[in-house]
């Protein structure tokens, strides 16, 4: 692995009880190993995931849920919830840094990670949009001006605080890109006047407050369905920039053969219809290849089909069938090829909200089954190593039959998972494999390990006949 630059928050504290997982992935197996509230840990790595591509990082992202790496005593815990985008593992101030602007700047980040400030964001951008409404509907019922002026001085203090606590790292954010792009055209617009004369700056100031409206989109990380469907447009995007160079293909192709077969009088002379005005008006729609592009799209949208195809449709049945082939590639096949793509990305997007939700339960489950093997061994004297007799009188507790029941287990399931970890059966089990094997049946049965369920199974029968042959003989 190549050296990583240093990196510029290292030190963590969990919100939260974390379960560690061997890899990056939320699919990973856990190892076993806890991160408890109020202990201090050190980062060695901080990786995001994109297109199952490890993206490496000298300080953690802004808007991105990433993996955070504790060296190998622990393993790897994420740093947000994937399900509610929460941060659960906040960086820690490093007291070391004696620089003055220091402290201030770490809690100006803090605060910008926290949902305290999306939701004072989400309501200060949701007043702004009433005003919005209102200065559209009712232009003289508030003093419009003065309320923009604020929301865009709120506006700017926010960008120029975050611009202050994140330093060059506040331009690796999409978000804060998207945020001063817009916040800058809306202040562009209020000084309009100054560079632009005053009927293009009216202009300007009124479309100003509407190009405000796209900070709208923040909701998205509010609600995780706006968020799975932002996420299926953005995945979208690549296979819909395609298609529609495809579309824009197919049309010019279509384009140039109607603006010679309808656009040109030679080809297509007023005798072509009954009726010569309507040939003149056809000729009109089909004169250039841009023309005869847009009326070809109003046929595909089945706007124009009456009015360009039954005017030829008894004299010229070859173009027909021409316009029956064009609607049939445009409308049929490549509208419906970008439905799909969209529905194939919100289904996913969809699975992958699922699994993230699936990863959060099962960190719940592992956290629980952490703190039952732990009473175990604080019963067995802090020993890993337990008699399977010794276990069996803790199983009969009471209140362990209520924490196997949180996970849906019972004592006479791990009974048989002591039987099976126990193979040479000399009475004792290790705590921190039966840890491993509760936590491994929680999570499904992938190929690789039914494969090695049945050779361990297997292995198992050939030893016990071994032994019955020794016996028999």
């Amino acid at each position: 692995m190549p050296k990583l630059p240093k990196i510029d928050r290292n030190k963590f504290n969990s919100v939260i009880k974390i379960p560690c997982r061997s890899e990056p992935r939320l699919d990973a197996e856990r190892n076993g190993h806890l991160v408890v509230p109020g202990e201090v840990v050190t980062a060695q790595e901080i990786v995001t995931i994109c297109d199952d591509e490890e993206v490496h990082w000298n300080h953690v992202p802004i808007d991105e849920m990433c993996f955070i790496y504790l060296g190998e005593e622990y393993g790897w815990v994420m740093n947000r919830n994937p399900v509610t985008n929460a941060i659960i593992m906040e960086p820690v101030y490093d007291e070391d840094k004696k620089s003055s602007n220091a402290q201030t700047r770490f809690a100006l980040r803090n605060f910008f990670g926290t949902k305290r400030y999306e939701y004072g964001t989400t309501m200060v951008i949701l007043f702004n949009g009433f005003f919005i409404w209102q200065e559209i509907d009712y232009p003289t019922k508030f003093p419009y001006v003065m309320v923009n002026m604020v929301f865009s001085i709120v506006y700017v203090f926010e960008l120029s605080c975050k611009m202050y606590a994140f330093g060059n790292y506040f331009w690796f954010s999409s978000w804060n890109v998207f945020d001063f792009t817009v916040t800058g055209v809306t202040i562009i617009s209020d000084f309009a006047e100054y560079f632009v004369d005053k009927d293009t700056a009216k202009t300007m100031r009124t479309l100003a407050p509407v190009i405000r409206l796209l900070r709208l989109l923040r909701l998205t990380n509010m609600f995780a369905g706006l968020r799975s469907l932002a996420s299926a447009f953005i995945s979208s995007l690549g296979a819909l920039g395609w298609i529609m160079v495809f579309v824009v293909i197919w049309f010019f192709i279509c384009g140039c053969l109607t603006t010679i077969l309808v656009g040109r009088k030679e080809f297509f002379p007023d005798s072509a219809t009954s009726n010569p005005a309507d040939a003149k008006v056809l000729r009109a729609d089909f004169d250039t290849v841009p023309h005869s592009m847009y009326a070809l799209f109003e046929v595909m949208s089945m706007e124009g089909w009456v009015g360009v195809v039954r005017p030829i449709s008894r004299t010229q049945p070859g173009l027909v069938f021409f316009f029956f082939l064009f609607i049939f590639v445009a409308a049929f096949f490549l509208m419906n090829l970008v439905t799909a793509v969209v529905v194939d990305r919100t289904v996913q997007a969809q699975e992958e909200g699922e699994n993230a939700a699936s990863a959060c339960d099962n960190d719940d489950k592992e956290v629980q089954i952490f703190e039952l093997i732990a009473q175990f061994k604080k019963a067995n004297d802090n020993e890993d190593i337990i008699s399977r007799k010794a276990l069996s009188e803790l199983l009969e507790d009471e209140e362990v039959h209520e924490q196997l029941h949180a996970f849906e287990w019972h004592a006479q399931t791990v009974e048989d998972v002591c039987s099976m970890i126990d193979k040479d059966n000399t009475g004792s089990v290790s705590l921190h494999q039966l840890q491993a094997e509760i936590s491994a049946a929680s999570r499904p049965v992938d190929m690789m390990k039914l494969i090695r369920m049945q050779a361990e199974m297997t292995n198992r029968l050939e030893r016990q006949e071994q032994l019955l042959m020794k016996l028999a003989k």
